[in-house]
């Protein structure tokens, strides 16, 4: 059993049968935990997708060219560290997201210096443009999209891995708030009954709460989206966010969420 004041017991679910395929046909990897508490090996952390512009540059001799994978990262400045902390370093940014090589996005006229206006250049439609020193370049905006496409269906074992304890911990979070409003709202006949006096409310923002924190205690920083907590008509608001109506008796409850 769960209550406000207690954390979920994690070891009711089973999680014997991923982590053993895995950890058997994947003993190269250090991605393991344990059979009974799933946990993410480290905090989550991604590049976020607003900050990734792709684009590809073709020699024209190559028909099926060798590649070299090149990051463009911003430099940070003395102030932006000081408010927000080191920044990494282009060694261990490289290290971190296994790609070739490195530049700041001021050495991006420097690097493009290598190539000729003759050079196919292919991106994807984002909101952010491309910088202006591709405007002399001709850019193909189709092409490589339902190439990431693909790229982004194929996954690794360490990527499934993730995926799927990111899953299960979802599931206990959910579970979790499940037990948590039925001991709370507990069943005392119709609300125009009078309640317990040890009765609290239940409302839509702690349902938010509690389902964030206990995806975080199992490593799970993030969220893949603001968490959806829809009671009552709300729940028919498609993309409701503000999580403020006080839970009643009876009512629907919607709760979208997803650990990340």
């Amino acid at each position: 059993s769960t209550n406000q004041n207690t954390p979920p017991k994690k070891q009711n679910i089973n999680y014997n049968n991923f982590d053993n395929n895995f950890n058997e046909n994947n003993d190269n990897h250090n991605y393991k935990t344990s059979n009974k508490s799933p946990h993410l090996p480290f905090p989550s952390s991604r590049l976020s997708q607003k900050s990734v512009r792709y684009f590809d540059l073709l020699e024209k001799s190559e028909v099926v060219p060798s590649y070299t994978t090149t990051l463009f990262v911003p430099q940070a400045t003395l102030n932006y560290q000081i408010f927000n902390g080191y920044s990494l370093s282009k060694e261990d940014i490289k290290a971190k997201y296994e790609v070739d090589q490195v530049f700041y996005l001021e050495e991006l006229p420097l690097f493009l210096g290598g190539f000729s206006v003759d050079t196919p250049v292919y991106s994807i439609e984002n909101n952010n443009p491309l910088p202006i020193q591709f405007n002399n370049y001709t850019v193909n905006m189709t092409a490589l999209q339902p190439v990431i496409d693909t790229a982004r269906s194929l996954k690794s074992p360490q990527e499934l891995y993730l995926l799927k304890t990111l899953n299960n911990i979802s599931s206990i979070a959910h579970e979790s708030v499940m037990k948590l409003v039925a001991q709370r709202l507990s069943t005392y006949g119709s609300n125009n009954q009078t309640q317990p006096p040890n009765y609290t409310p239940v409302w839509e923002y702690e349902v938010d709460s509690y389902f964030v924190y206990l995806s975080g205690i199992c490593g799970a920083v993030e969220q893949a989206y603001s968490p959806i907590v829809a009671n009552g008509p709300n729940a028919a608001v498609l993309h409701y966010i503000a999580n403020t109506r006080r839970l009643q008796q009876g009512d629907f409850l919607l709760l979208d969420a997803g650990a990340e």
